[in-house]
């Protein structure tokens, strides 16, 4: 079987021209320098510009990551528009805002979860890398919950449930155990005694 020759340039177009040739297969060679690689490159180019302006497009629907549009954010939130102002201390200002409009988020879980569950412990997260279908959040928080209340599938499905009725909408949360592991803990993973 013959190599499949594909274009060699680096880059994010490059990435996406080799892998939109290994998808077509041998059949089309696409050596640097020849009409295939030519047109592989300029669909890849093409399909990097879309991956970036998408992701900076969602980068703006949150407050955290927005430059272009806070004061689009800051007028929807009736501040002030400050466009002297940092972009870090706009965005700051903004999350403060969205917290206050909703009641701070992190009092509101806590005392929700002292309710069903006792004391929590709360960890705000950025919004990126959460799993999940809604893509407007802009505050996210990590419900730790002591180990027999997470030992208990009911405690947790009223916890869920009670933060989805209280939480404002702009909030996403997990509820996971917390749980601290020290060196030489039965079931650690770390054993001490090949150190001694």
């Amino acid at each position: 079987m013959a190599a499949h020759s594909l274009p060699t340039e680096a880059g994010a177009a490059g990435d996406l021209a080799r892998t939109l040739g290994r998808l077509v297969g041998p059949a089309i060679q696409a050596p640097d320098g020849s009409h295939a690689a030519v047109e592989y490159l300029g669909t890849g180019d093409l399909l990097a510009a879309a991956r970036s302006t998408l992701l900076n497009t969602i980068a703006e629907a949150t407050p955290q990551r927005a430059s272009s549009l806070l004061s689009e954010w800051e007028r929807a939130l009736a501040l002030p528009v400050r466009e002297a102002s940092t972009t870090a201390d706009r965005q700051r200002v903004i999350v403060a805002r969205l917290r206050a409009v909703g009641g701070p988020p992190t009092r509101i879980a806590r005392a929700a979860a002292a309710i069903v569950a006792g004391a929590v412990t709360l960890v705000e997260r950025p919004h990126t890398d959460f799993p999940g279908d809604r893509t407007r959040w802009a505050l996210r928080l990590q419900v730790l919950v002591a180990g027999d209340a997470w030992g208990d599938p009911e405690i947790r499905a009223d916890l869920d449930e009670l933060l989805d009725l209280v939480l404002p909408s702009h909030c996403a949360w997990v509820v996971q155990i917390e749980e601290t592991i020290t060196f030489g803990e039965a079931n650690s993973g770390f054993a001490t005694a090949g150190f001694a």
